[in-house]
């Protein structure tokens, strides 16, 4: 996959899915609220500050909170195979996430923590698989919500390789 390859060795180029959704959403206006799955109503995003607000909007306390904060910031000096052994990492995040939105069925709260959007990618990516729906639609819903939504370009490209509904020659397109 040379493709996969150009772009893990120069993420540092551009934020690929923030430009896109300016580019299909001029009249975007920023929110700062949770963001709460349309399509499982037990399952919040938000920072440390929002927790009180999940619980609001749940109606009780959270039963689990997930972050991310163990799968590393972005780095320049990434190379091919440090992003592969992150992808590994990445994917089974996604895989734990998916096993408890699926048997726990009071409220989860998945924390972004510092910014750098590795929890928005590990949700939208367990979401497109759980749902059907493409990477994009899932993240221009919790953008809608949520400003903070933006993920850097090795954390889209993980969570677009979990995406059923992007087909292989959709993904080679979108990167070369």
């Amino acid at each position: 996959m040379p493709w996969l390859r150009r772009l893990a060795q120069s993420f540092f180029d551009t934020q690929f899915w923030g430009h896109q959704f300016r580019k299909t959403n001029p009249d975007y206006e920023p929110q700062f609220d949770v963001f709460q799955s349309p399509d499982f109503p037990h399952v919040f995003l938000g920072g440390e500050d929002d927790l009180e607000e999940a619980e609001t909007k749940a109606g009780q306390s959270m039963c689990k909170i997930v972050d991310c904060r163990d799968l590393p910031e972005i780095s320049q000096s990434w190379d091919y195979a440090t992003f592969l052994m992150v992808q590994r990492d990445f994917d089974s995040k996604v895989q734990d996430l998916i096993q408890k939105i699926t048997t726990i069925k009071c409220p989860i709260f998945v924390h972004c923590a510092v910014g750098a959007n590795r929890s928005v990618s590990v949700l939208a990516a367990a979401l497109t698989q759980l749902t059907g729906k493409s990477l994009d639609q899932v993240l221009s819903e919790m953008k809608q919500v949520r400003a903070f939504v933006g993920p850097q370009d090795p954390y889209y490209l993980m969570a677009l390789q979990q995406s059923p509904s992007e087909t292989p020659e959709f993904k080679q397109e979108r990167f070369n």
